[in-house]
């Protein structure tokens, strides 16, 4: 009994004196190390020169802000054209040659003063196939671009062209009469308002470019560039 009295005495005093050294240790007037303070004296405000004099911390490719690239492809020049007029007889014929170049085009009906035209022709044959068989004389004479009328009242002649300006239609006929056809005869066509012209939007060829794709299977037949709508 009197060994734990001892012990119990013996703890106290182990705990007390670790308690007053801590104490010691908290309230010691000698400043921590790293934790001196700040002697306010020596703090300076920058003038507004000073502040821009200082050096600038160049910013990261991550800061700066990302611009979409310029595109330097032009686009593509686009124009829209009329080409025409056509008589009834060949408007099919005029919108398929349209078709097969993937070519977007509107009917334009023209009126009587526009649907004027000098036409080179054979008059109608009695059949279809006198109609061809005249066909293939012209081609052994070399003329190739012609085409048979189905419509009434033209049915079974042949249209060798159609020219807005009657100079060019007597040019025409003149070579014409120098390869040996002899049937041939110039007309006015259309003075009656049934022609049609096709209006050709954003067209990416030159004028050129679709006159020689087009012009060959319709000699005298006007293409010219107009604005786009």
């Amino acid at each position: 009994m009197k060994w734990l009295v001892w012990g119990l005495l013996l703890l106290n005093v182990a705990v007390f004196g670790v308690f007053k050294l801590t104490e010691g240790h908290t309230t010691s007037s000698e400043p921590l190390t790293g934790h001196e303070p700040i002697a306010p004296e020596k703090i300076k405000m920058l003038t507004p020169d000073e502040l821009n004099a200082l050096p600038k911390k160049a910013a990261s490719p991550a800061d700066q802000p990302q611009l979409a690239p310029i595109s330097t492809t032009a686009p593509a020049a686009v124009a829209c054209y009329e080409w025409g007029g056509f008589p009834v007889s060949e408007v099919m014929r005029a919108k398929a040659a349209l078709d097969t170049l993937g070519l977007q085009a509107q009917p334009r009906q023209l009126v009587p003063h526009e649907g004027t035209r000098f036409w080179v022709y054979v008059p109608p044959r009695h059949t279809q196939e006198e109609a061809q068989a005249k066909v293939d004389e012209l081609k052994a004479l070399g003329v190739t671009d012609t085409f048979i009328v189905k419509e009434v009242p033209w049915r079974y002649a042949i249209s060798l062209g159609m020219f807005k300006d009657e100079a060019l239609a007597n040019k025409f006929l003149e070579s014409l009469r120098q390869r040996g056809v002899k049937s041939a005869v110039k007309g006015l066509k259309g003075h009656d308002g049934e022609m049609t012209s096709y209006v050709l939007s954003h067209v990416s060829l030159s004028q050129d470019d679709l006159a020689s794709k087009l012009q060959p299977g319709f000699p005298g037949i006007e293409l010219k560039q107009v604005s786009c709508q």
